[in-house]
């Protein structure tokens, strides 16, 4: 029995370092994808009204219209965060703080947002 790891790739002028500690990142290296998660008012008391009535979350969700959280795939509200190996192994753990790494990614987003729009 053989298992394949599905994969993706990434072009080098894409990698930086990490977004906790500034370190290297080579050989191996972790990311990790933030996208912004909401709950949809209407499905989720649909949903939670379903469940009440059927006495199953689970039948509920089956016979439910729409899901009640929706996850955007918009490029401005997704962030992608490099960890190095020492930082996701809890090595760097001091260095941990998810709340900096993500206002470094934003500003490098309007960064190259605005490098795209003079161009």
């Amino acid at each position: 029995m053989t298992t394949e790891m599905k994969t993706s790739t990434m072009k080098l002028s894409d990698v930086r370092p990490c977004d906790f500690c500034d370190g290297k990142i080579a050989p191996i290296f972790y990311t990790m994808t933030i996208k912004l998660a909401l709950f949809s008012p209407k499905n989720t008391n649909r949903t939670l009204g379903l469940t009440q009535f059927l006495g199953s979350l689970a039948l509920a969700e089956a016979m439910g219209a729409e899901d009640p959280v929706v996850i955007s795939e918009e490029s401005d509200t997704t962030y992608e965060l490099f960890i190095c190996n020492d930082c996701c192994n809890g090595i760097n753990s001091s260095k941990l703080d998810f709340s900096a790494a993500l206002e470094k990614i934003r500003e490098l987003h309007e960064k190259k947002e605005a490098e795209n729009a003079s161009k």
